[in-house]
């Protein structure tokens, strides 16, 4: 019979399937020179031979417990997210490749640039498609799990929705596992007090049905504005490292909450723990981080068990984290490092706006409940009537004083470990920002807000009485379901990224051209060469700025080679470029371009799409792709 035990030794064993996948794929991508089919087929076979070594003899355990009506509510409504979401994550809307998320509008492209670019097989460490001559520094976990599943032969949009909706149900399983109902809601439902717009909208509406007769009211996603947005939304739907981040995370969390509290059940095997934490890098550099320093609180204050426990997995973790981090961040390449984008920022996007509308408008009641919980753990508050015999009610009847909790207690302990340092590493989020697009510290700060949920719950929420507590819940959850609700209503028709037929010409028309050549483009964010998993001078510019890329000077360079000046042949030589590309894009943004590679050059592919010429003066055949 299929239990609770058994669902979270099956999610566990994908989850390190998938981390070991990936870390094969780039094992064998470094003794092979590059990704090809036969080493994408040995990358999954090891995922999946770990996957049923965990299944058949790695003892797992957990404590049984029991759903509540309102847990199987935000369990219901989890699904019903991860359905609609990852379901029409990327589809086919008539002439267009469509999604349905207008969060996701930037990010996507950026993703199916790097899977199609992975797919093509490049030299391995590759170099990064968006910006030719550096090495990818970037967390490519999840996007080259999917390059795998497509170079043997899974349809791209089938395997995005399928790795969307495992991860949702690991995830879940994970977020339960953590803090049961209200971690679910907590992660569905986060968000200020944007949401509560939706009355004043509602008003409105019923206002002028009664004027008109007519009625007509549809929700949005009132946070997209916000700097703290909605997680499932805009962070899970659209960060696809954290597909695999959270509920590696979050399993992390659960085995050293069962660590600290002294039990054996829910705590998973070192080596499963070391898989999980030295992958992290691999998915979200900024998870890494946020685990790296908790774990290095606990090396200083915990008790000798932990201590210990925290020792074994860093020395165990420490040649692969080590090697990890290397390649994302670029430490083993010249000019890679990405620890110049560290900079003080105090503040974090407050910009001009008040002190009091920022942070009420963006996290409402939570920065109250967090100074509470942080008062309870230390000290439980007594209530009592100051005097019984008056029958009368007033405030004056009741006495409360606060008692010294017993630090030796598991329970005490266990939760003061987790949330001290996760409220200073959320303020620290706040003052030191770890990329430079400041809401990036969203991914630091989300781990804060996790880690604290399930306390939350155990000592400020669970104790009040029913009505308080729904009261609380409702101020807490209610901005952030009415904008999940209104950001994967029905009455979202998609986003045109891309026109199929274009794509697929662009693509037979590359399909047979060394991946590691250089193309000359238009740097557009949905290009159809960079779609096509081809290597570009530079891509979107937001996307370059993100990453920490200084790409101004060359955006110069690329605007005088695409215009056609006397230099235009120098550059492409200085910026080792073999193809230039010719279409809509590059005639639109370049009108007066003299063009001279029309007579100097070779066209190799041309069609309704546009043209491709070799730069190189050896001569080739052109043809109609």
């Amino acid at each position: 019979m299929f239990s609770a035990l058994s669902l979270i030794r099956a999610v566990v064993a994908l989850l390190v399937a998938m981390g070991v996948s990936v870390v094969a794929a780039i094992v064998f991508g470094f003794i092979a020179g590059h990704l090809t089919l036969l080493t994408a087929a040995a990358a999954l076979i090891c995922g999946a031979c770990s996957a049923i070594y965990i299944l058949k003899r790695v003892p797992l355990s957990a404590e049984p417990t029991r759903a509540s009506v309102l847990d199987w509510f935000v369990i219901v409504c989890f699904g019903l997210f991860a359905l609609r979401a990852f379901g029409w994550l990327l589809f086919v809307d008539g002439e267009d490749y469509s999604i349905l998320s207008e969060n996701n509008f930037s990010d996507m492209p950026l993703h199916l640039t790097f899977i199609n670019y992975l797919a093509r097989g490049p030299s391995f460490w590759p170099d990064n498609p968006i910006y030719s001559g550096l090495k990818l520094h970037y967390p490519i976990g999840t996007d080259l799990f999917n390059a795998l599943l497509k170079m043997i032969g899974v349809n791209e949009i089938f395997s995005l929705t399928c790795v969307g909706l495992m991860a949702s149900l690991i995830t879940c399983v994970a977020l339960y596992q953590w803090g049961k109902g209200f971690a679910l809601a907590g992660f569905l439902f986060s968000g200020g007090t944007a949401g509560f717009s939706f009355f004043s909208d509602l008003w409105d509406t019923f206002r002028q049905f009664l004027h008109t007769g007519h009625f007509a009211f549809g929700i949005c996603d009132y946070q997209f504005d916000e700097a703290w947005k909605n997680i499932a939304l805009a962070m899970f739907l659209t960060q696809r490292g954290l597909l695999y981040a959270i509920p590696a995370g979050l399993f992390l969390l659960c085995s050293w909450r069962a660590r600290w509290l002294g039990k054996t059940t829910s705590v998973l095997p070192l080596a499963i723990e070391a898989v999980l934490f030295s992958t992290l890098t691999l998915f979200n550099v900024h998870a890494f981080i946020w685990f790296s320093a908790l774990l290095g609180y606990w090396l200083v204050i915990g008790p000798r068990s932990i201590r210990l426990h925290v020792a074994k997995l860093l020395g165990v973790s420490f040649i692969p984290a080590t090697i990890f981090v290397a390649l994302i961040t670029g430490l083993f390449f010249p000019g890679g490092s990405m620890a110049r984008v560290i900079h003080l920022k105090p503040g974090w996007l407050q910009e001009d706006d008040g002190f009091v509308e920022f942070w009420f408008g963006n996290f409402g009641v939570l920065p109250l409940c967090t100074a509470a919980l942080v008062l309870l753990i230390f000290w439980k508050i007594e209530f009592r009537l100051a005097s019984p015999q008056r029958k009368r009610w007033s405030v004056s009847r009741f006495r409360f004083r606060l008692i010294k909790r017993d630090w030796r207690d598991n329970s005490v302990r266990t939760a003061a470990a987790f949330v001290i340092p996760a409220i200073f590493l959320f303020l620290l989020a706040c003052i030191v920002m770890f990329a430079p697009w400041e809401w990036d510290n969203t991914k630091i700060m989300v781990w804060s807000y996790l880690a604290l949920l399930p306390f939350l719950w155990q000592y400020v929420v669970k104790p009040l009485p029913r009505l308080a507590r729904a009261t609380l819940c409702i101020l807490l959850f209610f901005s952030g379901f009415v904008s999940l609700w209104g950001g994967i209503d029905l009455s979202h028709t998609g986003w045109p990224i891309v026109n199929r037929q274009e794509l697929h010409d662009v693509e037979v028309a590359t399909r047979d051209l060394p991946v590691n050549e250089t193309f000359a483009a238009y740097p557009d964010l949905n290009h159809p060469l960079l779609l096509s998993g081809c290597k570009l001078v530079e891509g979107f510019e937001g996307h370059l700025h993100s990453h920490g890329i200084e790409y101004r000077p060359r955006l110069r360079q690329l605007n005088v080679l695409l215009s056609g000046q006397t230099d235009w042949r120098q550059i492409a030589d200085e910026l080792h470029v073999r193809y230039l590309f010719w279409g809509e894009l590059e005639q639109r943004h370049y009108p007066q371009s003299l063009s001279p590679w029309r007579q100097q050059c070779t066209a190799i592919a041309h069609g309704e799409w546009g043209t491709i010429y070799d730069l190189n003066p050896q001569p080739t055949s052109v043809s109609d792709r």
